[in-house]
């Protein structure tokens, strides 16, 4: 794909002022400063019924200047405008798709399988890059390109573009990122992952609803190492109806999942004390121990209870089949 101006997309809405919609990145040349080609980057960005935002992410982009990327858009099949939206950009997108999925999960998945660069990361379609942050992206490559994974800043925002707080990564080992949040933690709107150590990790775990990137990050630090970008990459909305605003607990659960499915289960044991003990802090009506643990056992467990068992029949599913295939091939009757 050439680097693209704004002259070569849609008008944007009016009203609509500034980055990305007045303002682009300027494009780079052909070849890094040094001759080299630019490490092709892919980016997915997952989408279900956000068109008041899909626009705005696609533009961010589109419009990095970047002259070595690749971009798919997978869409669950939306009943609001967001097909008429990504149609309008259609010529500039290496591939789109709109039809039932299974979640956000099942879609990062089915994009990545398409992509072809050296780095790929997946941008949800209500967050949006900030200008440049591809090139910054490309040069943490150039420096440490056996890192499995590059990230930088992320900033929250509201509907008002007001800055809510900032998320500076910090790396660590893989019981520190298990403990996510406290010793460790990856902004993954600013996370770029190498494209050979994400699929050797197997993809995102299509049975995740809130933590696939932090489930993601957990197998990739047994593989290697971070480069961190001293530098904003991208803007994460905050908002009452994201996923991760309405239910807390829901990510809770499955990163204690993620500790679980790595073999971390003492890890997973301190994630859960330590957050019984903020939730019995924070309460205001101070909650008796056995109020706390009713609580807990209703929202929390019961989710990772769900989820375990929903690994345990897939397994159940695949040695059942292995056992069919075995029998078959050795002219036994299945």
């Amino acid at each position: 794909m050439r680097c693209l101006t704004l002259s070569d997309l849609p008008q944007p809405p009016e009203g609509r002022q500034g980055w990305p919609w007045t303002e682009a990145c300027q494009p780079r040349p052909d070849r890094q400063p040094n001759g080299g080609e630019w490490p092709r980057i892919s980016i997915v960005t997952p989408s279900f019924n956000q068109g008041r935002f899909i626009e705005e992410t696609i533009r961010s982009i589109l419009l990095q200047g970047y002259p070595a990327l690749e971009y798919m858009v997978i869409d669950g099949g939306s009943t609001d405008e967001s097909v008429a939206i990504i149609r309008k950009y259609e010529p500039w997108l290496t591939h789109w798709v709109s039809e039932k999925d299974r979640g956000q999960s099942e879609a990062i998945n089915k994009g990545m399988k398409m992509a072809t660069g050296d780095i790929v990361a997946w941008l949800n379609s209500d967050d949006v890059y900030v200008p440049g942050a591809l090139h910054q992206v490309a040069a943490a490559y150039t420096r440490n390109p056996a890192a499995v994974l590059w990230v930088g800043t992320t900033r929250a925002i509201d509907l008002e573009y007001r800055e809510v707080y900032r998320l500076a990564p910090r790396w660590g080992t893989q019981r520190e990122l298990a403990d996510w949040g406290a010793a460790a933690i990856v902004p993954q709107p600013s996370a770029f992952y190498g494209a050979a150590a994400f699929r050797r990790a197997g993809g995102v775990n299509e049975v995740l609803y809130y933590a696939m990137d932090v489930d993601l990050v957990v197998r990739l630090a047994a593989l290697g190492g971070c480069e961190i970008i001293d530098a904003m990459l991208a803007n994460f909305r905050v908002y009452p109806e994201a996923k991760t605003s309405q239910d807390y607990t829901g990510p809770l659960a499955e990163i204690i999942a993620a500790d679980v499915n790595a073999g971390l289960l003492d890890v997973a044991k301190h994630v859960i004390k330590r957050y019984t003990a903020a939730a019995r802090e924070s309460a205001r009506d101070a909650p008796t121990e056995d109020d706390l643990r009713s609580i807990l056992d209703r929202q929390t467990y019961s989710r990772l209870t769900a989820y375990l068992w929903r690994r345990l029949v897939r397994a159940v599913r695949r040695r059942l089949g292995a056992v069919r295939t075995r029998n078959v091939g050795n002219g036994s009757r299945p």
